[in-house]
């Protein structure tokens, strides 16, 4: 049993050398029995599924797995640990003890200092991003963690910084009402608590082929190199990984650091290497550091380094990263290898990038190029999407099939995909609502509102202009007024309005027409989230919630066959609400709407749909770390300065800003 690497500048060589291996199978095992390959995440699991069945012929009888389910299946209770100390069950906890007593911390009491007694939005949002960042804490300081959790002092001059004391408090408290063993307690239990036998039974039951890939990382925990090479005692390790220099670059500086070290006495200092390498990877940089030491325990890489074979500017590029040196780009002639284009907004953005596929589809006829070959990325990318589909959309829709850009978006939130997403996302929002005329025009702009009133978009539109014309501007009646201003006044109310339209209404015997009947259903469903906003501005525990949330589906929203998936959505995220409050026993707390909105904006509405991902024609895509796709034409848009490269910033308490240590996440 051994730890083996493999390691390229290229995906595709990775590729091929894992098909090389796939077919060579262990003498003894029958070719039933699958095999395991770890990725970085599901984008790269469909890239490889692709390119094995390429290479192959087909791609079958391999399980692709995640890092955080490949521990999951390793590890004893890892599973269920990871499901009992998942951020959203620990923010619950965590809020319970903030609304209880606050923590000995003078910018936390200030903080919650103006939070209404109990449960609050102010308490939940600072319990999510404790738990966010206790849930790094599991894989980042997991020492840290483990220390806690069996009353011991964490070493390392942990405890002396500051906010780490509530940090203590608070995780012991929480340790203490989950009552399972953290995944920090299991790493480090697996690690030195069991016997050789026992891991040794566990990992053959889960890995019969004797053997696991890991494909295509670029970044690795350290605790997680600890766990490989606990692995390695027992099966087979195939590491097959991505360095995009073929030279030691782990001491590359870049200018920034050599200004800042001139300026701190050492005169001598003065940039190296590739400036792309100094600037963009110091994350690579502390896995290859570590990786060093551990070949030096197990031997050295494979090494299968492979140049561009191409004269233009992106190839001297990255034969510069991959040599570790400076480009060589004065006198050479500029071609179309990298193009940079500035454009005013998106959607002369898209503009540019659809003359720019067709120009290129027109020129590659012959090559074999085709829609699938191409992927466009950008940070924000939902920004992007009514520009992709005004653009591409309307290009499809005036043109003959054969001459069409088929395209699929992907990473966008439900709530950004669906209008019955958006719709009950605005009908959540009523509990705070002033019941503004502007927001109930909105409302009914979504035809999963308007549909439940079957009527034509003319006779709607008709009966809101009635309803402005009338005098209607916000409030329901001179009560919400007296609540929201602290003055009672019922002018410009809807009760005040609805009142003197039915009047003229009745004077004009307009009565029993279709337009009449049209302004009745819109009257009444202004009543009715009237009575919604009621039911949402008080505060309910758990269980009342899931019926008022259920019932927001049921009585406004209009369901058809296209929109069935989103209410499955809507109906599954509002059920693992209730599962997660009874997983966090606190089925007795009442809560406020807002933190209702709070967390449906956290589980349900933040949540990435990455099933367009390679799926048909161009890929549109977010740019995020480690999606390491080899497509043959790139495209990134938005590569604006505040926008690119995102800034993950850390909170003031987190232990990763406090003391960090090589190979925490960047």
């Amino acid at each position: 049993m051994a730890l083996k690497f493999v390691v390229s500048n290229r995906l595709e060589v990775l590729a091929s050398e894992l098909v090389k291996m796939l077919k060579e199978r262990p003498a003894g095992i029958s070719p039933l029995v699958r095999e395991v390959i770890a990725v970085v995440n599901p984008g790269n699991a469909k890239w490889l599924t692709h390119e094995l069945a390429r290479q192959m012929g087909v791609c079958l009888n391999v399980d692709f797995v995640t890092r955080g389910g490949f521990w999951n299946r390793v590890i004893p209770g890892m599973k269920k640990s990871s499901e009992t100390y998942n951020p959203r069950t620990m923010a619950w906890h965590i809020m319970k003890i903030l609304s209880e007593e606050a923590p000995a911390d003078k910018a936390l009491s200030t903080y919650l200092r103006d939070a209404d007694k109990g449960a609050s939005k102010y308490h939940f949002n600072l319990a999510e991003e404790i738990a966010g960042v206790f849930d790094v804490y599991q894989v980042y300081r997991a020492d840290v963690l483990n220390s806690w959790s069996n009353g011991r002092t964490a070493g390392g001059g942990v405890e002396t910084l500051p906010h780490v004391s509530w940090q203590k408090d608070i995780w012991m408290k929480l340790r203490a009402a989950l009552g399972v063993k953290s995944p920090a307690e299991l790493y480090h239990e697996f690690l030195k608590g069991k016997s050789d036998v026992e891991c040794e039974e566990i990992i053959k039951k889960e890995f019969p082929a004797g053997r696991v890939f890991v494909f295509g990382i670029g970044t690795l925990p350290p605790i997680h190199i600890e766990l490989y090479k606990k692995l390695a005692n027992f099966i087979d390790v195939h590491f097959l990984y991505l360095n995009p220099c073929s030279d030691f670059w782990g001491d590359v500086t870049s200018e920034r650091t050599a200004l800042w070290q001139r300026k701190r006495g050492d005169k001598g200092a003065i940039a190296s290497g590739n400036q792309m390498l100094a600037t963009l990877a110091n994350a690579g940089k502390a896995l290859f550091n570590a990786l060093l030491d551990v070949e030096e325990e197990y031997g050295a890489a494979e090494e299968m380094w492979q140049g561009a074979d191409s004269a233009t500017v992106l190839a001297e590029l990255q034969n510069s990263v991959l040599e570790n040196r400076a480009p060589e780009l004065v006198g050479r002639e500029m071609d179309n290898s990298l193009v940079i284009h500035i454009c005013h907004n998106e959607m002369r953005e898209m503009e540019v990038l659809r003359d720019d596929i067709l120009r290129l589809m027109s020129a590659e006829s012959d090559s074999g190029v085709t829609l699938h070959d191409i992927v466009v990325m950008a940070p924000d990318i939902s920004k992007y999407a009514p520009a992709i589909n005004a653009v591409f959309g309307q290009w499809n829709k005036d043109r003959p099939v054969e001459q069409r850009l088929l395209y699929s978006i992907t990473d966008r939130t439900h709530a950004e995909e669906s209008q019955l997403a958006n719709a009950f996302k605005l009908l959540l929002s009523q509990g705070r609502s002033r019941m503004r005329f502007s927001e109930f025009r909105e409302l009914l702009s979504y035809r999963a509102v308007s549909g439940m009133l079957a009527f034509e978009e003319v006779q709607l539109s008709a009966a809101q202009n009635m309803l402005y014309d009338a005098g209607i501007r916000w409030g329901w009646d001179e009560q919400q007024r007296e609540d929201f201003s602290g003055v009672k006044f019922s002018e410009y109310s809807w009760v005040q309005g609805l009142q003197k339209l039915a009047e003229e209404y009745i004077l004009r015997n307009g009565i029993g027409d279709e337009l009449g009947r049209a302004l009745g259903a819109v009257a009444d469903l202004a009543q009715r989230v009237n009575e919604l906003r009621k039911k949402l501005s008080g505060n309910h525990p758990p269980a009342v919630w899931r019926t008022v949330l259920s019932g927001i589906i049921d009585d406004f929203l209009f369901v058809d066959k296209d929109s069935k998936s989103d209410e499955y959505v809507l109906r599954k995220g509002i059920a693992e609400f209730e599962s997660t409050c009874s997983w966090a026993k606190i089925e007795d707390l009442k809560l406020p709407c807002d933190v209702i909105e709070a967390y449906m904006e956290t589980a349900l509405w933040s949540v990435a749909d990455t099933a367009g991902f390679l799926s048909r024609g161009i890929t549109f895509c977010r740019l995020q770390p480690l999606r390491n796709i080899p497509a043959k034409y790139i495209w990134i848009a938005g590569m604006n300065d505040e926008e690119y490269p995102r800034r993950d910033k850390l909170r003031s308490f987190d232990l990763l800003k406090l003391k960090p240590q090589s190979g925490d996440r960047s």
